[in-house]
């Protein structure tokens, strides 16, 4: 069994590539400030969270705080920042990651509990729970916790990799991984639609970065590799960038 003082570095690594990608850059953090604002200013009765008010200007300032400083990588002062909005599903989620990122374990999964108790079908919630037991050593538990995430996700990757860390080599690690890699490739096709997206709204670097990410997944054999290359020349060329 890989130890848990090797694989807590890899796991970090892991989650803040998937936090990287998924984050969109500073594009995607300015569309989340903005999204905030009008949902307090033009649609007070909204909902940001489980709580029975919308969220305040001041509790909206708190959060636009902590998702900056979260997103620089300051994670204790962006936990730190996010305490005071417990009846907010999407602060205290990412005060939960923040203080994984920070290696304060024991409280994040505390935390992690708390928000799924807010939104329980939470996949993220759940995931960085799982993060968190391995990270603590309690291996059956982070198991149990992939476990339903696939349970709910055939195709979930980040709960594959944190099984595969978690399972010896031999059978059962080699039958998982052929179900990761046929998850994979879905992801890949994922990717390419939102690369395709990207680039009609205007994105260059955002649709390559997904085909990058395509490409990482797939095997360089596979079918489609040729038309996402292909898909790739043409963006750099219709963005005037040379390869």
């Amino acid at each position: 069994m890989i130890s848990k003082s090797d694989a807590i570095y890899p796991l970090k690594e892991e989650a803040a590539r998937w936090e990287l990608d998924a984050s969109g850059g500073l594009l995607t953090v300015l569309l989340q400030i903005l999204i905030g604002f009008l949902l307090v200013f033009l649609f007070p009765a909204c909902q940001f969270g489980t709580g029975k008010t919308a969220m305040s200007p001041q509790e909206l300032s708190a959060y636009t705080k902590a998702l900056e400083l979260y997103n620089q990588g300051r994670y204790l002062e962006a936990a730190d920042s996010s305490i005071s909005l417990s009846a907010y599903y999407p602060a205290q989620l990412l005060r939960g990651k923040a203080l994984f990122f920070a290696s304060r374990y024991a409280e994040a999964e505390l935390v992690l509990a708390k928000v799924q108790k807010l939104k329980p079908s939470s996949a993220e919630a759940k995931l960085y729970r799982a993060y968190c037991a391995r990270s603590l050593g309690k291996d059956a538990e982070a198991r149990m916790l992939a476990e339903e995430l696939l349970a709910d996700d055939s195709a979930n990757l980040r709960a594959y990799r944190l099984l595969l860390d978690l399972t010896e080599p031999g059978r059962e690690r080699s039958k998982m991984l052929d179900q990761a890699l046929e998850a994979a490739g879905e992801a890949a096709l994922l990717f390419t639609e939102r690369a395709r997206s990207r680039w009609i709204l205007g994105d260059a670097p955002g649709a390559l970065s997904d085909l990058n990410a395509a490409q990482a997944l797939l095997n360089p054999e596979s079918l489609l590799y040729g038309p996402l290359a292909t898909l790739e020349k043409t963006i750099l060329f219709t963005a005037g960038g040379r390869k």
